[in-house]
């Protein structure tokens, strides 16, 4: 799973081994990543899927280019980037008109790990996956990106919604 791999492979290239994890990569778009329709952009599991496997790879993807510095790696991953954040996008949308999820602006009611639950995941989805908009953010500043303060705005009104959530959630329990 892209979630647990990302461990593994963002440590490999913090520690200088970054021409050795380049395939992971590849490996994701060629063989995860739907490929138009409602799902395109959506990073698939060949086994269960998560809510955060987005957000997850968009993390990984962020951090290698936040190291290598390379401008023919964004260049190459930045449509990527932006299929699965625009899969990430749709999914949002579904919370606020499936009747079901309790909090607006999250993932709609789903699995966010290999658990048997299924419900609003919030910690394991949502954080991930605000986190990974972050990340991105910061990976297309560096890159001068037009795109980047946008995606910056997104990723903060999304970490807010969360904030929100948990202070709520929180109250009356300190």
């Amino acid at each position: 799973w892209p979630s647990e791999a990302d461990k593994v492979v963002m440590a490999l290239e913090r520690v200088g081994l970054a021409e050795y994890t380049y395939g992971v990569y590849t490996y994701l778009f060629e063989r995860w990543m739907q490929n138009g329709g409602p799902d395109d952009g959506k990073i698939c599991s060949i086994h269960q899927q998560w809510g955060c496997m987005n957000g997850s790879v968009l993390n990984m993807m962020a951090n290698r280019l936040l190291i290598t510095r390379s401008r023919e790696e964004f260049q190459y991953f930045r449509p990527y980037m932006l299929r699965m954040l625009g899969w990430i996008r749709r999914e949002r949308e579904k919370s606020s008109t499936d009747g079901v999820s309790l909090c607006k602006g999250l993932f709609p009611v789903g699995k966010g790990c290999d658990w048997d639950d299924v419900a609003q995941f919030w910690c394991t989805t949502d954080a991930i996956n605000a986190g990974g908009v972050l990340r991105m953010a910061e990976a297309f500043a560096a890159f001068d990106d037009p795109e980047a303060q946008a995606l910056r705005d997104e990723g903060e009104a999304y970490l807010q919604i969360l904030k929100d959530i948990f202070a709520d959630q929180y109250q009356g329990h300190e």
